[in-house]
């Protein structure tokens, strides 16, 4: 009877290696330079710092979080940031439809005396000190456009596939918990007595991956329309609430709504930060344009 070869000693990893693993894989890295390119392009930003998670009641970690302001300091944008390093032969697979109609929508928070156009009444019971505004036809969730409903990773395996979602869910629900802290404070200032009367705040939840990991799929009528294709950037409909307490009236809470998440590649996020920071379209289709609605249409909260 044969005996068993003796084991192998493990290979001693080197420094090389190391580099090319934190180059590729490694989501710190990742999130470092997404917080460089935030500092980069004039943000306020922080990384790594911890928050309360009000789903779970545990500390956690977010990655970055980021805001802009513009200068007449009145319109400010703010997002957390996500980081997941992916092996493109193992990417993320966003499923997509049509955005039906009452999909079409995003939400902002108004000072008191601010305005703006396309907006809507959003919430039922006034909250004093400020506004929620519904907007609507601003060009930022048009309907009709592909927008993702579905997302996983997929890998090829010996038998054919592997998919999970695990992994992305857990990415993408911290940006969202990081932002409840984000959109409570915000809250909490505008609607203190010494707040300025006509700010603007508006909310991005943000999920970066690797260059050439990130895949679509479009389907219409129940139908795939083309082999699935890669992309830089897409939108996954979210229609995330937080609740707004009301310490001073218990009764009279509100609801913000984040509609979307953006899912974009390493390569991509420069560019959006760019755009954000030389007051770019996205002002407008965030904010709207005019600043002329009916004082009707707000919706203050008490």
């Amino acid at each position: 009877m044969s005996k068993k070869p003796p084991p192998q000693p493990t290979a001693l990893i080197s420094g090389e290696v190391l580099r090319r693993y934190l180059d590729t894989q490694d989501d710190f890295a990742l999130e470092l330079e997404v917080y460089r390119h935030a500092l980069g392009f004039q943000f306020k930003a922080s990384h790594a710092g911890l928050y309360d998670d009000a789903m779970t009641n545990k500390r956690r970690q977010f990655d970055v979080r980021a805001s802009y302001e513009l200068p007449n300091r009145v319109h400010s944008i703010y997002l957390t940031i996500e980081c997941k390093s992916l092996d493109p032969t193992y990417p993320l697979l966003v499923q997509r439809v049509p955005r039906p109609g009452n999909e079409s929508f995003h939400q902002i928070m108004l000072s008191r005396n601010a305005t703006t156009s396309f907006g809507t009444a959003r919430e039922p019971q006034p909250w004093t000190g400020a506004s929620l505004f519904r907007m609507s036809g601003t060009h930022l969730y048009d309907s009709r456009q592909q927008v993702g409903k579905s997302m996983k990773r997929v890998k090829v395996v010996e038998n054919g596939f592997s998919a999970t979602d695990s992994e992305i869910y857990e990415k993408y629900t911290q940006a969202l918990t990081s932002m409840n802290e984000v959109v409570q404070e915000a809250a909490l200032a505008l609607r203190s007595p010494h707040a300025a009367p006509g700010l603007a705040r508006a909310f991005l939840p943000v999920v970066v991956v690797s260059d050439g990991a990130l895949w679509i799929a479009d389907y219409d009528a129940g139908q795939l329309v083309a082999d699935p294709r890669q992309t830089d950037e897409t939108e996954f409909y979210l229609g995330w609430d937080y609740e707004l307490p009301n310490p001073q009236a218990p009764a009279h809470t509100a609801t913000f709504t984040i509609s979307h998440l953006h899912i974009m590649t390493r390569r991509r996020l420069p560019k959006f930060l760019e755009e954000i920071s030389q007051a770019g379209q996205i002002w407008n289709q965030l904010f709207g344009s005019g600043w002329t609605p009916p004082v009707n249409d707000l919706i203050e909260i008490k």
